[in-house]
Formats: structure tokens, C-alpha cells, sequence
């Protein structure tokens, strides 16, 4: 509390009053024994032993009031993120959802305190892999998703060497990575989260003389459904037996034998009176028995509706089983055309 003598504050009025007279009038003041009063000060703040406190989601957390004048009480300014309870000088915060607000404590002199609330979901930060060994088709650029598994969103990602791997999240799926690795080395991934941590994943990088990544070919031999796909630069994986028409007189989605000038043709296609307008044709030479590992030469061709995109007794490529089981083949091929590669994978019924 401040005392302040009446007479200052009658002294202030006076100086004030003395612009407003006349030159004629004289001012007057206040006689030196004047009553002291009493005046209120500044009000005492609220203290609390931290200034920002971080729950994660669905759990609680506590911090206490060590100073302020008493019967407190205790609002969340978005309900929607955090909740809170008082007991006395403790209040109990419980994380609702993923975000940020504040809760305000007042007190009974009118006193007040803002805290800030952070709410996240985890103190893990975890990809799900934390080494990658990429091959590069040929030594020619090649893409790869890395997913995370556990964080709290909100990623960004950084390469060591761009000159090796360059990366960035994938718009359409915050929670995953795209690696496009352009040469041969190794480099390191950090990627981080809207909470702050951080994770490294390492990266090498090799040269293959295959069309498909490791990753790749893991995932077509995890495939079960009989197709026939045919990829070429610039477009998208066409799967042969989705351009079949659903015509039940006119339709052959099995293995056949064709005559080329070849003695065995794997095929897929669309027999009108004979002839076949749509398929992907891969001829050989002499009966291939599909064993795994094994490459081949075959000939290629693509025919949509009687027009041929190879010519299918002069257009070769390399065909090669890469798993046999349950009855069925998975095999991919590939062909170079004017420094560009065209390739395809098969699942078939075994012979």
C-alpha cells in the first residue's frame, strides 16, 4: 500500500486550476496538516512454477500455484484441445487433441495468470525404416516412399547430399517421404516434426542392371492377381488384363500359344475372328520351363487395336523369373529404345 498526502494531490489540482483563473483571481492551496489516506497499490501477481506445460493427447499433467492471493479459479481458453481441474493451488491438465491454447488462472483480488498448453502426440519420432539401399535401374534416377510410422506430424525432411538423394514430403501423404535418388553414394535423411524431434534414416545408393528397385520387386512378388503390365516412359503401369473388354465370346485372359515364328509366346489378349487386337506378346525361341533367376531373351510386341508398337520378330528383351510358387509365375522384362527403358512384370499360371 502507498500513503500520498491529501495536500500533493490538491497541489496538482491547484497548478491545473491556475491555467483555467483569470489574471485577476489568486489561487489557493491547502494548509500542511491535511489528512494522510490511504491509497491501494498494485495488486500481488500470480505465480506458477512453469510457463508453458506439454501434455500429450489423453494424458495429464499438473503444475501449482506458488504465489497469489487465493480462491482461485482456473478456464481453458479452447476446450477442445485441453481440459483442466483445480484443487486447491494444484490444477490438472488432460490433453483432449493435438494443438496449442492457454488456461487462465485468476484469483480473488482480480489477479491473473495466462499458462500456454501445448498438446501433442507422442515423444517418439519413428520411420519405418532406418536404413534405405536403393538401386538405381541402370544407374538411371529412381523414387522411393519412406513412411513414418509414429511422430506428431507437421514433418519436414532434409538430405545431406542432394547430389546423391533429394527429398521432400509427399503432399497427397504428409506422413511419408519421397526419396528420388540421382547417383550412386550414401547420404542421410533428418527428418523432423511439429514437436521438435528428430530423426536421422541413412541412405545408400547403388547402380543395378535391373528395371525394378529391391523395393519393387518385393512388392510385385507380394502380388497374387494374374496380370500382365506393361510400363513405358512418360506414362502411367498399364495392367493388359484391365483393357479386355467384358465380352464373353470374344475374350481370352489365359496363357495361349501364338506362332510368330516363335515356339512359345506368353500372351494376353482379345481374339476377334482369329486375330488378336489388343495384347502384350512376349515370344521365345525355344520352351522356357520358368526357373527362378533365370534370364532369357524373348521378342517383344504391343498391339492395341491391330496396330503394333514393336515389331514382335525384331524387338527382343530380357526375361527373367524372379519367384514360382503355388502354381504361378512372377516374372519381369525389360527393353532399351533409344535410351529409354521399357518394362513390365507378369503373374501367370505355371504350365
Amino acid at each position: 500500500m502507498k500513503i500520498v498526502h491529501l495536500y500533493m494531490g490538491l497541489m496538482l489540482f491547484a497548478s491545473c486550476a491556475l491555467y483555467a483563473c483569470s489574471e485577476d483571481e489568486t489561487p489557493t492551496y491547502p494548509e500542511e496538516n491535511d489528512e494522510l489516506v490511504e491509497v491501494p497499490g498494485d495488486k500481488a501477481e500470480i505465480s506458477v512454477n512453469t510457463e508453458k506445460l506439454e501434455v500429450i493427447k489423453e494424458q495429464t499433467k499438473t503444475l501449482e500455484i506458488t504465489e497469489g492471493a487465493g480462491d482461485y479459479r482456473v478456464s481453458v481458453l479452447d476446450s477442445d484441445i485441453a481440459e483442466a481441474s483445480l484443487e486447491g493451488n494444484v490444477i490438472t491438465v488432460t490433453g483432449v487433441a493435438q494443438g496449442e491454447t492457454e488456461i487462465l488462472i485468476s484469483d480473488k483480488d482480480g489477479g491473473y495468470k495466462n499458462v500456454k498448453i501445448d498438446v501433442y502426440l507422442t515423444d517418439n519420432l519413428v520411420p519405418e525404416k532406418s536404413e534405405l539401399n536403393i538401386s538405381l535401374p541402370f544407374g538411371k534416377p529412381s523414387s522411393v516412399s519412406l513412411n513414418i510410422a509414429e511422430g506428431n506430424g507437421g514433418y519436414t525432411a532434409v538430405s545431406s547430399n542432394e547430389s546423391i538423394i533429394v527429398v521432400k514430403i509427399d503432399e497427397a501423404y504428409p506422413n511419408t517421404v519421397v526419396v528420388n535418388a540421382v547417383a550412386e553414394g550414401e547420404a542421410e535423411i533428418t527428418i523432423t516434426d511439429s514437436h521438435g524431434l528428430s530423426a536421422k534414416v541413412s541412405v545408400v545408393v547403388t547402380i543395378s542392371d535391373s528395371p525394378y528397385t529391391d523395393e519393387e520387386l518385393e512388392g510385385i512378388k507380394a502380388q497374387t492377381d494374374i496380370k500382365y503390365v506393361f510400363s513405358q516412359p512418360g506414362s502411367a503401369e498399364e495392367n493388359f488384363m484391365d483393357l479386355i473388354p467384358k465380352k464373353s465370346y470374344a475374350c481370352n485372359s489365359d496363357l495361349s500359344v501364338l506362332y510368330y515364328g516363335k515356339d512359345d509366346v506368353l500372351q494376353t489378349g482379345v481374339y476377334y475372328s482369329g486375330n488378336t487386337k489388343t495384347a502384350l506378346t512376349i515370344g521365345f525361341e525355344t520352351k522356357n520351363d520358368f526357373v527362378v533367376g533365370q534370364e532369357t531373351t524373348g521378342y517383344l510386341h504391343v498391339r492395341r487395336d491391330f496396330t503394333y508398337q514393336f515389331d514382335p520378330d525384331t524387338t527382343t528383351c530380357t526375361f527373367k523369373v524372379i519367384q514360382k510358387q503355388d502354381g504361378k509365375v512372377w516374372a519381369i522384362y525389360y527393353t532399351e529404345m533409344d535410351g529409354n527403358i521399357y518394362k513390365g512384370y507378369m503373374i501367370f499360371a505355371a504350365n
